[in-house]
């Protein structure tokens, strides 16, 4: 069974203009715990820079990165079409900007996948985009 955890934009200028340092542990943790569960873990960079995160960083190790021109990612999406796995879960920042873009593309081209967001390791830059975000992907089926 193939497993992908998708890490969105944790880089260290975006985590702290969203003020979303509070899930850096968090994710973190996710990342170490994914990995051990056999996941595959991949991430995305938006193109206007930034170092990941330290802790990020450090969980990752040398994972595969997708630059991303735009909220949504392109690259990744031809990947994960590629890869077909079973279940895809994501987490990061924002999610009522590149989260949602990412899981929505996502279920279009693994229809039948798993698809599920951790709300717990996502952070927007408001807690009612937070809550708007996560409200349409749970109308969209996605796990929550």
């Amino acid at each position: 069974m193939c497993k992908i955890l998708v890490v969105v934009d944790m880089q260290a200028n975006f985590i702290e203009e969203t003020g979303a340092e509070y899930i850096v542990p968090k994710v973190a943790c996710k990342i170490v715990s994914r990995r051990k569960e056999g996941y595959e873990i991949v991430m995305t960079s938006d193109k206007s820079g930034g170092e990941l995160n330290g802790a990020i960083a450090e969980a990752c190790g040398s994972c595969k990165t997708f630059k991303k021109h735009s909220y949504g990612c392109e690259e990744l999406m031809l990947y994960l079409k590629q890869r077909s796995p079973d279940r895809v879960e994501f987490v990061g920042v924002c999610t009522d900007i590149c989260v949602i873009t990412n899981v929505l593309a996502a279920i279009t081209v693994l229809p039948f996948a798993d698809i599920a967001v951790d709300g717990g390791c996502c952070a927007s830059a408001s807690a009612e985009g937070q809550r708007s975000a996560l409200r349409v992907m749970k109308s969209c089926n996605i796990n929550l």
